[in-house]
């Protein structure tokens, strides 16, 4: 171990993105300012299905009211549309099937990627069981500094059958 300003460090043999925070890319990899114009920090909040926004008006009005830019992901519908305009955040509409699809989560995982690279949020918080492993594998790949798993909505919690049996 080593000692650098104090504090220990990992051994010198980590390669630089395993120390640097949490990040996976080395930091030379992704030098952004913070997301937007004003100091605001940005959070994206992404859920699977719009249904989920019926349920997600109090806590993104209250982000957007503590000082966030809040951006809302999920996949396309009237709710979502309706709920980012009614809570004054963004919104962004990403394709996410419930079931699994490993082509279709795949090509939502790159589409994931893309729009956090673009974005560059300083924090992710993404729930329902789909949108939190692909949205936590993306931020965790974007080098997300803060990201964070929200568990609602156990998909298995209720079946029976060979639904139960494959957990």
């Amino acid at each position: 171990m080593l000692k650098r300003n104090g504090e220990i460090a990992d051994s010198i043999f980590l390669p630089t993105f395993f120390r640097v925070s949490n990040r996976l890319f080395p930091v030379s990899a992704r030098l952004a300012e913070p997301s937007s114009t004003s100091q605001r920090p940005h959070i994206v909040v992404g859920i699977t299905s719009p249904q989920t926004c019926l349920v997600l008006g109090g806590r993104l009005r209250t982000l957007r009211e503590a000082g966030f830019r809040v951006t809302l992901v999920s996949s396309p519908g009237a709710l979502l549309t309706r709920t980012a305009a009614r809570e004054g955040v963004e919104s962004v509409a990403i394709p996410m099937r419930r079931g699994m699809a490993p082509v279709s989560d795949l090509l939502s995982l790159l589409r994931l990627c893309w729009l956090l690279w673009r974005l560059k949020p300083e924090m992710t918080e993404f729930s329902t069981p789909k949108a939190g492993l692909l949205g936590s594998v993306a931020a965790m790949l974007c080098g997300v500094p803060s990201r964070v798993y929200f568990l609602r909505g156990l998909k298995l919690e209720t079946s029976t059958g060979i639904n139960a049996a494959s957990c």
